[in-house]
């Protein structure tokens, strides 16, 4: 005789439950107190960091049906259980790795980007407004691209090239490669522009700026205090005012004011060797005075009356160690000294070129002579230095009449060659 089957007893609706992995960023902790310019929302890491990590959450689908009381278990009719979705994790983008913790790790150093949920580290720091309080100082292993303006107080620091769509204010500029400021820099005689590239931009005006390569302005460098390790270039416009030192030369198309502003000059002076120069014979003069206050103090030792002790050996073979290495610290230094005095020697002549005009109250200086420039010049015409009867002095030539004229000059007793000259002669030569 057949059964009659069992009714199925009715089953709640199944709530949907999604797994799915969330970025979370690891932002590093800030250490003391820090300034508002410091504040900074760009996440910026270096290689190995952990920068983020993966969490699991559950989602409960919305649209589930309302709970209702489960029906007892039976051999038959097993108790109801959620429908589980595991999605896929969190996606990692460029320049990132997954540990088997979960946690993310940058593979080189850049800034942090996360996008819905992924997460990568990019070699290029862009900044899409101003450099102000939104973003705070930058300070970055790479190449940096800012849309905006560089505002006045804030510093932007960069191992790369850097590049500014609007102009820099009375900030501070620290960059390891090239500079371009495609709107110019007006810095409000505040702050300061150093670059170990080149410089490139529309104007400079009351502004402080150190490179080591060439500078390319468009229109005018106005009131600016330049050191430039190479080349000043300003050729369709005017230098007016302040200093502009330039290793290997200017050229501009105006020099000076009709206005008769003081506009200084100095070509062929070496900033960077004199300033590496400096430092190291600072160092020289600290190791020779440890060496010899050691000497000193262990006279007796060194140059003992009658036989050491054991005691009294031991110690002298130890001060001799020290001397040797202060010794050879000194003998270091000395070598790094001459080898930048030698590479010094080889730039080339400096040269002054200005196509339209020279006006009165320009004051052109070279390493050993100076000249005063009392009426207005027409261009084009080239300045250099040059030994006339043997006596240093200064040439105006005419590049189209090929005519030449001697200045009446002054002698640069305190230039910074000779004050190159005379610490290299006290500490290298024993003069």
């Amino acid at each position: 005789m057949e059964g009659t089957p069992p009714k199925a007893t009715p089953q709640p609706a199944k709530a949907k439950v999604t797994v799915r992995g969330r970025i979370e960023l690891l932002r590093p902790e800030v250490e003391g107190d820090q300034s508002n310019y410091d504040r900074s929302m760009i996440f910026i890491c270096t290689a190995g960091q952990v920068i983020a990590r993966v969490v699991s959450e559950e989602v409960v689908d919305p649209a589930a049906a309302p709970p209702t009381p489960p029906a007892p278990a039976t051999p038959t009719t097993p108790a109801p259980k959620d429908v589980r979705e595991v999605v896929a994790m969190a996606t990692l983008g460029r320049n990132v790795t997954l540990n088997r913790d979960m946690t993310i790790v940058a593979d080189i150093d850049g800034r942090v980007l996360q996008r819905s949920n992924s997460v990568s580290v990019e070699p290029v720091l862009e900044v899409r407004k101003n450099v102000d309080f939104a973003t705070g100082n930058v300070d970055f292993k790479g190449d940096v691209i800012v849309h905006g303006n560089v505002v006045d107080l804030f510093h932007v620091r960069s191992t790369a090239e850097v590049i500014v769509d609007g102009i820099v204010e009375g900030a501070a500029l620290d960059v390891g490669g090239d500079l371009t400021v495609r709107g110019g820099i007006a810095a409000k005689n505040k702050g300061i522009v150093r670059v170990v590239g080149k410089l490139m931009t529309r104007y400079m005006t009351n502004a402080t700026v150190e490179t080591h390569g060439n500078i390319i302005v468009d229109k005018e460098i106005t009131n600016c205090e330049v050191r430039c390790g190479a080349r000043v270039e300003v050729p369709n416009g005017t230098v007016i005012g302040g200093r502009v030192s330039a290793l290997t030369g200017l050229l501009c198309h105006d020099l000076g004011s009709p206005a008769a502003l003081k506009t200084i000059i100095e070509v062929g002076a070496n900033y960077q060797l004199h300033d590496i120069v400096v430092a190291k014979t600072t160092e020289l003069e600290k190791v020779m005075r440890q060496l010899n206050i050691l000497r000193e103090a262990n006279k007796h030792l060194l140059f003992p009356a009658g036989r050491l002790t054991a005691p009294q050996k031991e110690t002298a073979t130890e001060v001799l160690y020290e001397l040797q290495e202060l010794d050879t610290a000194a003998k270091a230094l000395r070598a790094e000294v001459k080898t930048a005095v030698d590479g010094g020697k080889q730039v080339p002549r400096a040269e002054i070129h200005v196509t339209h005009h020279v006006h009165p109250e320009v004051v052109l200086r070279f390493p050993l002579v100076e000249a005063h420039i009392a009426t207005a010049i027409k261009g084009p015409v080239v300045f250099v230095a040059a030994s006339v009867g043997g006596d240093n002095t200064i040439v105006q030539l005419d590049p189209i009449s090929k005519r030449a004229k001697v200045l009446e000059v002054t002698a640069v007793l305190d230039g910074v060659g000779a004050k190159t000259a005379a610490l290299y002669a006290r500490h290298i030569e024993g003069k």
